[in-house]
């Protein structure tokens, strides 16, 4: 199961690479995100706000970034394939993994954007940010794959907020 959960995980970011669906998306969104909250509350900020502004960026990229986990197998019937080769274990396995390795990345470039926008020293901070991306990484991932996988199925595409919004 972990194999084939590797094999998914490397097909999904091999067609990231080719294509740069998600990543460029959640990086502008990020920067509108934090400069939003730059113009509104000033470039000061104590060690409170700056966790509540990088949980809304994180949560928001991340939903951005989760929605686009499951567009290669809608397409020409590639979900079917996907299930013959893998078992649901592994093909949540291995979304999780990409969507928990791309909002890391998103996490990481979002905590950059925000220290030089608000001009804000992470250092000082740096082990209970460390403590606070493994746990929302683990819980974020798993519950965005069960999203994602649900989205998937559905005709309109940018629906998980819809569905947020209506739980």
């Amino acid at each position: 199961m972990l194999k084939q959960a590797f094999f998914i995980l490397q097909k999904d970011i091999a067609i990231e690479m080719s294509q740069l669906r998600m990543g460029p998306t959640a990086a502008m969104m990020a920067i509108l995100i934090i400069l939003i909250f730059a113009v509104v509350m000033g470039q000061e900020t104590n060690a409170a706000g700056a966790a509540a502004i990088l949980t809304i960026s994180f949560v928001f990229c991340g939903i951005v970034a989760s929605e686009h986990s499951f567009d290669s197998e809608t397409q020409n019937g590639a979900i079917d394939a996907l299930r013959i080769t893998a078992g649901p274990e592994a093909i949540f396995l291995g979304k999780w993994m990409l969507i928990g390795a791309t909002v890391l990345l998103i996490e990481i470039w979002n905590c950059a954007v925000f220290s030089v926008i608000f001009n804000f020293d992470m250092i000082d901070h740096l082990a209970a940010m460390a403590a606070f991306l493994v746990l929302f990484n683990i819980g974020f991932a798993s519950i965005g794959t069960i999203f994602s996988a649900m989205v998937a199925q559905c005709r309109q595409k940018g629906f998980i907020l819809t569905i947020l919004r209506k739980a």
